[in-house]
């Protein structure tokens, strides 16, 4: 049975070119964190040493690969052993030779209280300059269940796209041991959070933080290492500038309710059926002319002017409708091509649920108000209203064009526990419209209301 409380660490330090000094660092730090009574640390990405893997300054596979770490080298020997001698779970970042010069993998350890190996993650998403070192994993992703709890490992840039931790999540992930190299603030005020919050599990993360290098590029890495909650509450946060250690009192088993304050059920509210692309080769996607350096014809293409109108319903649906009016032709003068408005801002808060129907009929009304106003100002507008469909009712976003004609339209697909109670959701996910000022999608934030 797993125990309802565990004391989780994130610990944050500079790893220089001196490996033996690297783990005196780290053992140092875990040392610290198991007098605090914590049972898993992570440390951050390439704990092992700095990557100073260039020659002429150039990176050089070859340099990285001699001067990188095994699997039962002396680096992660010494962390399995520091591991056991605290009887504590570590989730260190090292970079791991393959099984060939010149193939090193950016890689997380997880190693257990009894200074066994667990299991080892190599980063999928890599970074900028990393593709010249290093090469993306490709394993299946896998979930260690653990006493402490259901642990899955990602490294930095896995956790800036969505995918990896949702499928992490899907498999049962409790926490996410997340080992960072960043020197974006992104980190800590976005990525981090964020992926607790959507996929409502618990997320421990260590970033490298500081510079001490005089030589080469001397921007800091952003430290901010972080422990925060399934509901994106953060417990625990490190300084943006110095080493540090953050710790708190965590139970896993809280992540395995994936109700929300918006939705019943997470993976209820998930549409797989939808999400077909996902998994499609590059070269059989829409996108995949995209794929590379823009064409000079594009690159060289002017900008267009997009308006982002902040409104939302006044004391009256008159008022509100004159506020709109004036929106649209303010942005005009401004130059604007494009407006967007937010999400059902015709409506006051808890007045689509009350009465559908009549929202629906206002609906018509505000849609020919909208294309009069894209018309009128020469605009592209988009907007979201409430769509009668025979008895069924959606939440639907419309696209008109600078003559007013419907370009296109998008019934929500993903609804949130308040909209499920009056819309149905749409069958297929926006479509994308070629127009004048480019390919054009829409989606539609998750709205709810403060009633």
């Amino acid at each position: 049975m797993e125990p309802a409380s565990v004391r989780v660490a994130s610990c944050q330090f500079f790893s220089g070119t001196d490996v033996p000094g690297n783990l005196q660092q780290l053992s140092a730090w875990a040392m610290k964190a198991a007098s605090k009574g914590v049972k898993l640390l992570v440390t951050p990405e390439n704990s092992n040493r700095e990557r100073d893997y260039f020659v002429d300054g150039k990176p050089s596979k070859e340099k990285c690969y001699e001067l990188c770490e095994d699997l039962d080298g002396a680096f992660v020997k010494g962390c399995q052993l520091v591991a056991k001698e605290l009887s504590m779970y570590l989730a260190v970042g090292v970079d791991l030779k393959g099984p060939e010069s010149p193939t090193v993998y950016i890689s997380s350890v997880l190693i257990g209280p009894d200074g066994a190996i667990i299991g080892v993650h190599h980063k999928h998403a890599l970074w900028d300059y990393e593709y010249t070192l290093f090469e993306p994993g490709s394993e299946p992703f896998e979930v260690y269940d653990t006493p402490i709890g259901k642990i899955g490992l990602l490294l930095c840039a896995d956790g800036i796209l969505p995918e990896t931790p949702r499928a992490l999540a899907l498999l049962g992930a409790q926490i996410l041991c997340n080992s960072l190299n960043s020197r974006g603030p992104d980190e800590k005020r976005m990525h981090i959070p964020l992926r607790a919050m959507e996929n409502h599990v618990w997320h421990v993360a260590s970033n490298t933080v500081g510079n001490p290098n005089d030589t080469g590029l001397l921007w800091p890495w952003t430290g901010g290492s972080q422990i925060v909650a399934p509901d994106g509450k953060v417990l625990a946060c490190a300084s943006e500038e110095d080493d540090d250690l953050v710790w708190t009192d965590i139970d896993p088993s809280t992540a395995d309710c994936k109700r929300t304050n918006l939705v019943d059920d997470l993976w209820t509210f998930r549409r797989p059926e939808l999400y077909g692309l996902l998994t499609a080769p590059l070269d059989a996607v829409p996108a995949a002319a995209m794929y590379g350096p823009a064409p000079a014809e594009v690159a060289g293409k002017s900008s267009i002017r997009v308006a982002m109108m902040q409104l939302s319903f006044y004391h009256t649906k008159t008022f509100t409708e004159w506020a709109c009016k004036r929106q649209i032709e303010y942005a005009a003068k401004r130059k604007a091509e494009l407006g967007c408005l937010p999400s059902l801002f015709c409506f006051a808060p808890g007045e689509v649920g009350e009465d559908v129907a009549a929202a629906a009929e206002y609906s018509l009304h505000m849609a020919a108000l909208l294309a009069e106003g894209a018309k009128s100002s020469r605009i592209h507008l988009c907007a979201t209203l409430v769509e009668q469909n025979g008895t069924a009712y959606h939440h639907t976003a419309y696209l008109w064009g600078p003559d007013g004609t419907l370009v296109g339209k998008y019934r929500k697909a993903h609804l949130n526990r308040e909209e499920s109670l009056w819309a149905s959701p749409g069958e297929v996910l926006c479509p994308v419209w070629d127009t004048p000022l480019g390919e054009i999608s829409c989606m539609i934030e998750v709205h709810f209301s403060s009633s």
